[in-house]
């Protein structure tokens, strides 16, 4: 309905139909489940002057739609004063929209902006053109249609009200200057272009929009902006509003924060050629910085390779590199973070805003036109790196997590998986100095799993024991008893890696994180090779659906794999551990044993 009215069918779109037919369908599509009278239908067809035949030609367009759409047989129903057509929430992308739009409008008025962005982006991507275009529309239709216009503005600003809070840069300022020249009298849109405009420095530019809109509404309307917009006209004028074009970006440092790069790097080489790829400079002319994402489970060498390809590509940032460690500030709030950065372009002392909004208008006046390379390592959440984005194309962040964050969407996203066995084999003898039997190699390299985190530990345990093959050393490498005691060194603990990758669903208390950690332990303690979403169901207790939702959590924390379609794994370390917190409570290691036999 949203666009040109169609009907898709296995993700296929279907012809709706002549114009007498599409009326008809969009009257049943706009008042779904309910009953579209006989009245109705005609007023909307043909007004005060319907034909004798109309009640006929009615049956007929209806019998057209059972004929284009079989599906509609069932929902399709003649009731005694009209027809009523069924349909689920889901399958109404208008319905969509509209509770899309809610939940964004909602966050945006409790703060919680990267939210808002996300539900109004995906409610406004639903719109593929003017409602319910292509169809010959009646009173009722042209009423909703003009009801529906009003809603996608209001959804428009809200977005673009969320996209300035998080931080304003040139695209957010051409969308708002496309707006308003589109919808020359939406004074809340003129407001927040302003406010852009001065946000960035822009000041001359935004006394000119206010002067450009003060004076299209005198002239077509006879009337003053709104008293807000009259307000921040005032504001500007006597310099109370944020003043970031006063920052002194002449005496921003070049920083050179990168920690020492990685001594080998093994396994990695088509990983690090996207990379290499990635933040090599570009001749295109862009607005908004390459935002790339390094991804993957606990240990599996993300921040190496990260480091590594950011040592390769520093020359390309002459203006600095940043690294911060968000693991170290897992609970730091955003102006901290941001304190953080700055000080790192500014110096120690640097004088920070109070506020995250003015910290982040001055770290883009810092970085405004510098080439600057900045590295956050562990990403947990996206309101962690939000306010730390530039606002041009000249600067780049590398970004690594466990799993790619949504907003802001990242150019590239790479995935890293677990070692192959030739690799593990390399990084052990790489690690440890030496060549080992290759049997013992690769039994070693085997019990790691393909982790890199664990593969560097054990060769640094074998470098110190020169005859570890036929010492107490192996056999406990090889033990599923004493493995993960074995891998720890100079506070290098796999355990310890395990545990904070677990506790991503282990801390939360929403029932999708409770299922998701339910399904964790059962898995540690089966006995087979892989699991299915049939396994889970009957694990859970529930509908399918629950199952696959949760399984879908695990793999998306990387602590599930999808090993074939429809099956999963677990990595061994993983179930090792999953095993070992859960070994406490016997008798649900019993229940999941016994259900997993049956399942099985």
């Amino acid at each position: 309905m949203l666009g040109p009215l169609e009907i898709r069918v296995a993700g296929r779109a279907s012809p709706a139909g002549s114009p007498k037919v599409r009326t008809v369908l969009g009257m049943l599509l706009a008042k779904a489940n309910l009953v579209v009278t006989h009245e109705e239908l005609i007023d909307e067809l043909w007004g005060a002057n319907p034909p004798a035949s109309g009640m006929a030609n009615i049956r007929n367009y209806v019998a057209r739609i059972r004929q284009l759409f079989p599906a509609s047989q069932q929902r399709l129903c003649t009731r005694a004063t009209g027809y009523s057509l069924s349909v689920e929430p889901a399958e109404l992308d208008l319905t969509v929209y509209g509770e899309l739009s809610a939940l964004g409008h909602a966050a945006l008025n409790r703060g919680d902006i990267v939210t808002a962005v996300l539900n109004l982006e995906r409610a406004q991507g639903l719109w593929r053109a003017e409602a319910f275009e292509g169809v010959a529309r009646g009173p009722r239709l042209d009423a909703l249609t003009g009801t529906l216009r009003e809603q996608w503005l209001v959804s428009e600003e809200n977005l673009l009200d969320a996209k300035c809070r998080l931080g304003v840069d040139i695209s957010v300022v051409n969308a708002l200057r496309a707006f308003t020249e589109a919808n020359p009298y939406r004074e809340r849109a003129w407001r927040l272009l302003v406010q852009a405009l001065d946000d960035i420095g822009a000041r001359s530019s935004a006394l000119a929009a206010y002067e450009e809109v003060r004076a299209l509404l005198a002239r077509d309307l006879g009337v003053d902006p709104e008293p807000q917009l009259r307000e921040l006209h005032t504001n500007i004028l006597s310099g109370r509003t944020r003043a970031v074009d006063k920052v002194d970006t002449g005496a921003v440092r070049v920083p050179r924060e990168l920690p020492a790069d990685v001594a080998a790097l093994v396994g990695r080489e088509a990983e690090l050629r996207w990379l290499d790829e990635a933040l090599a400079p570009s001749s295109a002319a862009v607005h908004r910085p390459k935002i790339v994402m390094v991804t993957g489970a606990g240990g599996s060498g993300k921040t190496a390779l990260a480091v590594h390809a950011a040592h390769r590509a520093a020359s390309a940032f002459p203006d600095g590199q940043i690294f911060v460690e968000l693991s170290a500030e897992e609970n730091a709030s955003p102006q901290r973070l941001l304190g953080r950065v700055l000080r790192a372009l500014f110096g120690s002392g640097a004088a920070v805003p109070e506020s995250s909004s003015e910290a982040s208008a001055m770290l883009r006046s810092a970085t405004a036109g510098r080439r600057l390379l900045m590295v956050f390592d562990d990403v947990q959440r996206a309101e962690q790196i939000v306010g730390l984005i530039p606002g041009n194309g000249t600067c780049t962040v590398l970004a690594t997590g466990r799993r790619a964050i949504r907003h802001p969407h990242p150019d590239v996203s790479i995935r890293l998986g677990m070692l192959s066995p030739a690799a593990s084999v390399e990084l052990l003898r790489t690690t440890s100095g030496a060549h080992h039997d290759e049997s013992c190699a690769a039994a070693v390299a085997r019990a790691c799993g393909g982790l890199p985190l664990a593969l560097h530990i054990a060769g640094r345990l074998i470098a110190n024991q020169p005859r570890w093959a036929s010492g107490p050393l192996f056999k406990r490498l090889l033990d599923p008893a004493d493995r993960l005691d074995v891998l720890r060194m100079d506070g290098q603990v796999v355990r310890e890696s395990l545990r904070r990758h677990h506790a991503v669903i282990a801390n939360h208390a929403d029932d999708l994180s409770r299922r998701a950690a339910l399904l964790f332990s059962a898995i540690s303690h089966f006995d087979g090779d892989s699991i299915d979403a049939r396994w889970a169901a009957a694990v859970l207790g529930g509908p399918a659906a629950l199952a696959e939702a949760a399984l879908d959590c695990l793999v998306e924390e990387c602590l599930l794999e999808r090993d074939r379609p429809g099956e999963y794994r677990m990595h061994e370390l993983l179930r090792l551990y999953g095993a070992e917190i859960g070994a406490a409570d016997d008798a649900s290691a019993a229940q999941f044993g016994r259900v997993g036999e049956q399942a099985g």
